[in-house]
């Protein structure tokens, strides 16, 4: 329900959809898509892909259904493709609205406060969210900002932790240990910021001749690599220690360009040209360090296992919790005891 960049005039507007993706500049995969379109053909477009967020400013000003202040509350399945979604969207008001979509059309919004549950599921055990009971966000940040942030939490933590918390919720992560080991992880890939990052390569010549001897030669590491002579050259290191026959073997490049283009970033940073377009951001690379996509991308490359192959449920399961081999969803063991330890705090947060 975000409200696009462009405005369509007179009663044609009662018929659009308002889309952040299709307004917001996010190209689309589709044949067809003109990201430039204006007038009947921006209309006639918005229309075609009206099943991502059914007529707008129809459910804002007619239904009075109005967007601004509205908090998207459950998901259930996936929108790409989209075989079975549900949605309950939870306006300014209190009131909740659904919208169920079948094979890429959508089904009705509820027009009554829904004051049954939502969905029908088996009784959830301790581990796991009632989706019956909201979170208490404002329990959970109080008690993170003494038990992890030593008594003050800046708004890029809350902003980060929010974004995966609603990542979370959307992509159907239902374990409480899944979300608070997804929580500890950027206590440590971003140094406890939740700041999306992008990759330095701000190598010295002497740490490229050691930790790449295979991917770059000794002259473009003096060449390229940082000395008391000169700074390091990131675009070309990265082209090259990212580049050429390794990089088109593990990471999917095969541009000249790629390694650069397609640097490591995020809350838990993606390389390579492969990865990026696995995540749907090959087109707009830059939306890979940017909330909520990083956010999102985190989430579902830890519960998928798109990483490393190993997902949350191997470690994360009803035989057991293993925070410290949890680590292998990322990167081997490194700190995995650090993260173990922020993964049971977050976990006590909670479960409050």
């Amino acid at each position: 329900m975000a409200t696009g960049k462009k405005e369509v005039g007179g009663l044609l507007a009662y018929l659009y959809t308002h889309d952040a993706s299709l307004d917001g500049g996010i190209e689309q995969s589709i044949d067809g898509y003109d990201p430039s379109a204006k007038g009947f053909k921006l209309w006639w477009q918005r229309v075609c892909w009206i099943c991502r967020n059914p007529g707008g400013r129809f459910n804002g000003f007619v239904l009075g259904y109005l967007s601004d202040g509205s908090k998207l509350i459950f998901k259930s399945g996936e929108p790409y493709p989209p075989v079975s979604y549900w949605t309950v969207i939870e306006l300014k008001s209190g009131r909740r609205i659904f919208g169920y979509r079948h094979k890429g059309r959508w089904f009705g919004w509820s027009t009554k406060p829904l004051r049954v549950a939502i969905c029908s599921r088996p009784s959830l055990s301790n581990t796991q969210y009632n989706l019956e009971r909201p979170m208490d966000r404002k329990h959970f940040f109080g008690a993170v900002r003494t038990s992890i942030f030593g008594g003050s939490l800046t708004s890029f933590q809350v902003q980060g932790m929010e974004a995966l918390l609603d990542a979370c919720a959307e992509l159907q992560v239902p374990d409480q240990r899944h979300v608070a080991y997804i929580l500890a992880t950027p206590m440590i890939e971003t140094g406890g910021s939740f700041v999306p990052g992008v990759e330095s390569l701000n190598y010295s010549a002497a740490v490229l001749k050691s930790k790449f001897s295979g991917r770059i030669s000794a002259a473009d590491a003096d060449r390229f690599g940082r000395t008391s002579q000169h700074p390091a050259n990131q675009l070309e290191i990265a082209n090259r220690i990212y580049g050429s026959d390794w990089g088109r073997m593990h990471l999917g490049n095969n541009a000249s360009t790629d390694g650069w283009t397609f640097r490591g970033r995020g809350l838990c940073q993606i390389t390579g040209r492969a990865n990026y377009a696995k995540f749907g951001v090959v087109s707009d690379p830059d939306r890979a360090a940017t909330l909520p996509t990083a956010a999102i991308i985190m989430v579902r490359g830890m519960r998928d296992g798109s990483f490393t192959t190993k997902k949350l449920a191997d470690y994360l399961n009803d035989a057991g919790t293993d925070y410290v081999n949890a680590r292998r969803i990322i990167n081997g063991l490194d700190r995995a005891q650090e993260i173990a330890a922020y993964a049971k705090k977050f976990e006590a947060a909670l479960h409050d």
